[in-house]
């Protein structure tokens, strides 16, 4: 966990010191920070605890498991879903964000709230 926070605000000083760097030449940095997402190393990691059914795994279900076995979990009740995450990034990187620039978008259900 420690190389991983510490990775992690690398990512997020480089990325504000970069969109200050490039702001004149209006280049946008921005970071996406997800949380708990049903990703397939997730999942994967789910079903070797004994958590899956027939349909895959449910994100209400996975979100239960990540509190059991970890300690915390989300303010929502569920992880989140690939997509959800997608539509965040998708929208970073489009011509409709035309003006955010150095920030960290936390697509984490309320999970930096704990």
């Amino acid at each position: 966990l420690v190389a991983y926070t510490a990775a992690k605000a690398m990512v997020n000083s480089i990325s504000k010191n970069l969109a200050l760097l490039l702001a004149p030449e209006e280049i946008l940095v921005n970071v996406v920070s997800p949380g708990s997402v049903a990703s397939e190393a997730l999942v994967g990691w789910a079903r070797s605890v004994g958590v899956d059914d027939s349909d895959g795994v449910d994100p209400y279900r996975l979100m239960e498991a990540i509190a059991e076995h970890f300690g915390h979990s989300s303010q929502l009740p569920r992880a989140g879903l690939p997509d959800e995450v997608g539509a965040v990034a998708a929208f970073l990187a489009s011509r409709r964000n035309a003006y955010m620039t150095g920030a960290n978008v936390n697509v984490d259900g309320g999970s930096d709230f704990t």
